[in-house]
């Protein structure tokens, strides 16, 4: 009558013991109840209590897979997955699993987001070579459609200025074959921000105040991003040119200078 009523759920977990109740039965009438009521968290948090007293997660992935192949966004199910590789150290074939989501929808950003704690909790994040690779698969996506919004976050939560000459490499090939798109600059412009270099920033924000309409009034104020570091370096000098041809428009250097009349 109520799937979602705790307080019959935490009832049900004082009788288990009380009763001595066959954990593998209610384990199979919980999967029952959950493709029911796949969003009822609930029932996520139960079955966390089963698993701990069965301490046997051989079904687990194989069911949760099953729950994302009807809803591949639910967070309860994704929260279930976390929870469940993290305490029986599952993480062997999580990325494979993951790769087979994105070939299917490269915009599922439930399944870049468990690449990322994935990731995150079997690597060193802070290598230079994680971030690179971790990097490069990103940009796979970002080439294939430039206007994939879900890898250029990916992109983000990896980029750092210590690997900044060959990620804008990266990115000036993606505009070679494909321009660029508001993503794109959206993911340039923090980029240069992390780099402190105000005057590129600012000019890529004026050019997504006519790309970005909705968000003008915010790419207008970060438009007025601070001057920190004037320096070039030989990226810079091949990439922008591709972002402000001369002509038509405005080079960044003339909008660095006009600024300061």
């Amino acid at each position: 009558m109520s799937p979602g009523f705790y307080t019959a759920w935490h009832y049900r977990r004082f009788l288990l013991d009380k009763l001595e109740v066959d954990l593998k039965e209610e384990l199979s009438y919980l999967t029952q109840v959950a493709m029911k009521h796949p969003k009822n968290y609930q029932i996520w948090y139960y079955r966390r209590e089963l698993l701990n007293r069965l301490n046997n997660p051989s079904v687990e992935l194989k069911f949760v897979k099953t729950i994302l192949e009807i809803d591949e966004k639910n967070v309860h199910a994704w929260g279930y997955r976390q929870w469940v590789i993290q305490k029986f150290n599952l993480w062997t074939e999580e990325l494979s699993y993951i790769e087979g989501l994105l070939e299917k929808d490269p915009r599922n950003n439930s399944a870049w987001n468990q690449r990322n704690f994935v990731v995150s909790n079997t690597k060193d994040i802070h290598s230079q070579a994680t971030k690179l690779q971790e990097l490069e698969f990103a940009f796979k996506y970002a080439k294939e459609n430039p206007n994939n919004e879900s890898a250029w976050n990916y992109a983000r939560s990896f980029f750092s200025p210590d690997v900044a000459k060959p990620t804008k490499q990266q990115v000036m090939q993606i505009i070679q074959q494909k321009g660029y798109t508001r993503y794109l600059l959206q993911f340039l412009a923090f980029v240069y921000q992390k780099e402190n270099k105000g005057e590129v920033e600012r000019g890529i924000c004026l050019k997504l105040q006519a790309l970005d309409p909705i968000r003008k009034s915010y790419w207008r104020w970060r438009a007025t991003a601070p001057e920190k570091n004037p320096g070039r370096d030989e990226v810079d000098l091949k990439l922008l040119p591709q972002l402000f041809p001369k002509p038509p428009g405005i080079t960044v250097m003339a909008l660095y200078y006009s600024s300061k009349n």
